[in-house]
């Protein structure tokens, strides 16, 4: 059995462990946001991730919330577990706010995104007088949605090149001569270690 909800955007949200892996990865791919896999969720992040799925789906909230009060605790770590793309907005709503917001209003723009595209596939198969608007709106929507992906991409750039720079600091570091000699110190009294380990084992 197959249970699954649509998230602000058209982003399926796996609400059971019965759910396939091909849907799973579909849903990951919309967000763009992702969790550890097979992460197990400590209380705390429960809590922020149903603080997520409150902000952007009132409903999806409600019914994750009937989950936990219905069924096992067990069925709700699952289905939470399952949801990895609220874990990821849940830590991205953490450590990177600006982000974060940039990502649940392109959520909820891909929404109102859908809904305009089932209006239009009604406007013209009907020949209704309102196809017009409705593609002068789909376009509108369109318009601020491509902003917010550049915006986010530029979020995006910004921590890679911070990553970068740790990287790059740390490498110049543990190059030091000093410091390379302290490492392979370290690392040669772990393998000795190790052999003292076996040695006592016998």
């Amino acid at each position: 059995m197959t249970r699954l909800t649509v998230l602000g955007g058209g982003v399926v949200l796996v609400l059971a462990a019965w759910v396939g892996p091909d849907a799973r990865q579909d849903a990951v791919r919309r967000v763009g946001v992702r969790g550890p896999a097979n992460a197990i969720l400590s209380a705390d992040m429960i809590e922020r991730c149903m603080d997520v799925a409150r902000e952007v789906d009132p409903d999806l909230a409600d019914r994750l919330q009937r989950i936990r009060r219905d069924r096992t605790e067990q069925d709700f770590r699952r289905a939470m577990a399952n949801a990895r793309y609220l874990v990821g907005l849940a830590g991205l709503k953490q450590q990177n706010p600006q982000l974060y917001d940039v990502k649940i209003k392109d959520l909820k723009l891909q929404a109102q995104v859908d809904h305009l595209l089932e209006q239009l596939i009604d406007a013209r198969r009907t020949e209704s007088v309102a196809t017009d608007e409705i593609e002068a709106q789909l376009e509108a929507l369109v318009t601020r949605q491509v902003g917010y992906s550049i915006i986010a991409r530029g979020f995006y750039l910004i921590r890679l090149e911070d990553h970068v720079k740790s990287l790059r600091d740390e490498l110049e570091h543990d190059m030091q001569p000093a410091n390379h000699r302290l490492a392979v110190k370290r690392r040669y009294q772990e393998l000795l270690d190790r052999v003292d380990a076996a040695l006592a084992d016998e």
